[in-house]
């Protein structure tokens, strides 16, 4: 079966599920899990606010059934993510984009067109980091700011579609991102490490 509800619908599910948020850390009150809906599936989503305007996120889910999400026009933030299992399919507009276990997908900047965000039944396991464009460039531009040429494509204004490719995974992609699911540690060194990996 599939079960197709608004982008708004989608939030309003997962603000129900507020109460059933729980702390990771009792060093860090900014690392929370927080239950999945009934309605979607079995299984939770892990946020850790590494620090502002920088969020790894956790989604760990068994769907019921098939999820088709619709959506509307909305700014983007800069995100990447790595698909361990289940699968993910956007068609909009300016295309389709998708990912599926073993891959990774990046977005630049920008705006995501309406369009419907598909996710297939069965386990879905994936690591995502969100962040916003000024930390990027403070991460990596030069003196002046300014990301080197190679990367500006990233950065769009917020009326442009935004940028997505995928690839697969590499063994050092992996390994990292089982390093992140496994961190052996809490409070600061915990925020640490994430942060690093």
């Amino acid at each position: 079966m599939t079960i197709t509800i608004s982008q708004q619908a989608h939030e309003e599910l997962w603000q129900e599920v507020d109460e059933t948020r729980q702390s990771n850390d009792p060093d860090d009150q900014l690392d929370i899990t927080y239950k999945c809906p009934q309605a979607l599936g079995e299984g939770y989503s892990r946020r850790v606010e590494l620090r502002q305007s920088l969020l790894l996120e956790i989604e760990s889910y068994q769907r019921h059934d098939n999820l088709i999400i619709q959506s509307i026009d909305h700014p983007h933030l800069l995100e990447f993510w790595f698909m361990l299992s289940g699968q993910w399919r956007e068609n909009s507009p300016s295309g389709v984009n998708q990912t599926q276990a073993g891959q990774y997908g990046f977005c630049g900047s920008g705006m995501a067109i309406k369009g419907e965000d598909e996710f297939s039944q069965g386990r879905q396991l994936l690591v995502g980091v969100h962040l916003e464009p000024e930390l990027l460039q403070s991460f990596i531009g030069n003196s002046s700011g300014e990301l080197p040429k190679a990367l500006q494509h990233l950065m769009r204004d917020p009326e442009q579609p935004y940028h997505f490719c995928s690839n697969v995974m590499t063994p050092m992609i992996q390994y990292n991102v089982q390093r992140i699911l496994h961190c052996p540690y809490q409070g600061i060194i915990k925020r640490t490490y994430l942060e690093g990996k």
